[in-house]
């Protein structure tokens, strides 16, 4: 992330590395070990936000020239809250929902001026594993996924008032293993296209839910299920185990990309949408969910890459 010539990557030995994208992309620019366990990485405006593991966030700037510093961070913003010990917390995700940031940062969800990244307000979720793993932006809401259980939380944006809890079991149930039907399920990942919400869980379950008929019908039941998902356009797989990862990709080509002339190539597709696990099930008693997508996976013996994607009309 950051800037249209760098690509940043956080490693696994904790090493923050700055790679270009043009000539030359296989060796670093720059590369530097950070402090803490790194978790999440946001650019906004002209700062590149790293959320840690000792509720600190790193923060490199950009210059009035559009270069980025990497050889010194800009500052650095400790998440503090009264009456509670943050110094171990993990900041495991941020987004800009509005004009604030949102970071989750352990039991916090906190809210920065997007302009000088000030803390101008702290929601506390309470106990009970209440802990932000993932945010994304929707719609004038911030969809906000915890770190264990199966409900999507819906706030907001302006207000920051929670407005649903969406359960997605009764969804995986139906295209889960039989011995697993009565396990406990967690939503792994999730991404968004701008009009629908995918989904990763614990027991291999993909499935995708319409936003706008999310936000206008009650949370589906184990028997109201099939019919919910049918007017979704998005087919559902699954992975024979969790699902590690999802990923939204657009193929859209700008106005600007696309000039004054017309395209010689114009994708099959608009988007592609990526999952990762282990294992792959095709279900094939909702074909007519299906029609508007087509689906691959790879074939490798322990790791599956599911695409699949929304067709242009």
């Amino acid at each position: 992330q950051g800037d249209i010539s760098t690509m940043w990557i956080i490693t696994e030995d904790n090493r923050l590395c700055f790679y270009p994208t043009g000539e030359n992309r296989h060796q670093p620019i720059h590369s530097t070990e950070l402090s803490s366990r790194a978790f999440c990485l946001l650019c906004v405006g002209n700062n590149a936000l790293i959320g840690q593991s000792d509720s600190k966030i790193t923060v490199y700037s950009r210059s009035s020239d559009n270069l980025w510093n990497v050889h010194f961070p800009g500052k650095e913003i400790e998440l503090t809250t009264p009456d509670h010990d943050s110094r171990s917390d993990d900041i495991r995700c941020m987004a800009v929902v509005g004009s604030k940031v949102w970071v989750g940062c352990g039991p916090f969800i906190h809210l920065l001026n997007a302009e000088d990244l000030t803390n101008e307000r702290s929601i506390y979720l309470g106990e009970n594993d209440k802990k932000p793993q993932d945010i994304i932006s929707l719609s004038g809401h911030a969809i906000v996924l915890m770190l264990k259980g199966s409900s999507l939380f819906i706030y907001e944006a302006d207000s920051v008032k929670l407005v649903m809890t969406f359960d997605v079991a009764p969804m995986s149930f139906i295209y889960g293993n039989a011995a697993e039907m009565t396990a406990p399920v967690d939503i792994k990942s999730i991404a968004t296209d701008g009009e629908n919400i995918f989904v990763g869980t614990s027991n291999g379950t993909m499935v995708a839910i319409l936003y706008k008929q999310l936000m206008c019908s009650q949370p589906p039941t184990r028997n109201s299920t099939e019919s919910f998902l049918k007017q979704s356009s998005v087919p559902v797989h699954c992975h024979k185990d969790k699902i590690r990862n999802i990923m939204h990709v657009s193929l859209q080509l700008s106005p600007v990309a696309m000039g004054t002339e017309t395209p010689s190539y114009v994708p099959p597709f608009k988007s592609l949408i990526v999952s990762t696990g282990k294992g792959y099930n095709k279900h094939t008693e909702f074909a007519g969910a299906m029609e508007e997508s087509v689906s691959c996976c790879t074939q490798a013996e322990d790791f599956q890459v599911i695409v699949w994607g929304h067709r242009n009309q």
